[in-house]
C-alpha cells in the first residue's frame, strides 16, 4: 500500500471531515477553520499514520481522520466555552447525491437531517460522539473506543445508552409537531 499524500487525502476525505465536524457541532461560522486545523493536524501526523492499527484496514483512514476531527473539536469547543460564546445548532451539512433527487426529495432529506441534528443535538456529546462515528461513519468501535480514550465495552455502553436517547428524543420532537 502505498503513502497516501495529504493532497489525496482531501481530496477523498474533504466531505467526510466536514460532515464529521458539523455532527459533531462545530458551529458553520467556524466550520473552514476547524477545517483547516484538521488539514494541519493530518499533515503533521500523516507520517506517523499506520492503518494496521486499525481492526478494520479499509476504514483506518476514516478511523485516523475521526480521531483528529474529535479532537479539533473538542477543542474548538473547549475554545467556544472559554470565549462564554454561545453556539448555535448547526442545520447546514454538505449533500452530494449520487443521482440528482427530485424537489420533494430534497425538501425530505433536508427535514429528515435537520432532525437528526435536532435530536442528537439532545444527547451528551460523548454518547453522540460514539454514535456518529459508529452507526453514521461506519467507524469501527475498536477505533471510536481510541479515539475516546476507553475501554471497547464502555464505547459500546455509550452507544446503546445513545440509542436510547435518541429513541426518547425522536419520540419527544414527534409529540411536540403540529400536526
Amino acid at each position: 500500500m502505498e503513502t497516501p499524500t495529504l493532497e489525496s487525502i482531501v481530496r477523498e476525505y474533504r466531505g467526510f471531515v466536514r460532515r464529521t465536524l458539523v455532527r459533531l457541532h462545530v458551529c458553520s461560522r467556524d466550520l473552514d477553520d476547524v477545517m483547516q486545523k484538521v488539514w494541519r493536524g493530518v499533515d503533521r501526523r500523516l507520517p506517523e499514520f499506520d492503518p494496521s492499527k486499525a481492526v478494520q484496514a479499509p476504514d483506518a483512514m476514516r478511523a485516523w481522520l475521526f480521531g483528529i476531527c474529535r479532537r479539533q473539536a473538542a477543542s474548538h469547543h473547549r475554545h467556544r466555552r472559554r470565549l462564554a460564546e454561545e453556539l448555535r445548532d448547526v442545520r447546514e451539512v454538505e449533500r452530494l447525491p449520487a443521482a440528482a433527487p427530485s424537489a420533494e426529495e430534497q425538501l425530505l432529506a433536508c427535514e429528515a437531517e435537520a432532525h437528526l441534528e435536532s435530536v442528537l443535538s439532545e444527547i451528551d456529546p460523548l454518547r453522540r460522539e460514539v454514535f456518529v462515528a459508529h452507526e453514521i461513519h461506519g467507524v469501527p468501535m475498536s477505533d471510536v473506543a481510541r479515539a475516546q480514550g476507553v475501554p471497547v465495552n464502555t464505547a459500546w455502553n455509550r452507544l446503546r445508552l445513545a440509542r436510547a436517547d435518541i429513541r426518547a428524543a425522536w419520540d419527544g420532537h414527534k409529540r411536540r409537531k403540529p400536526r
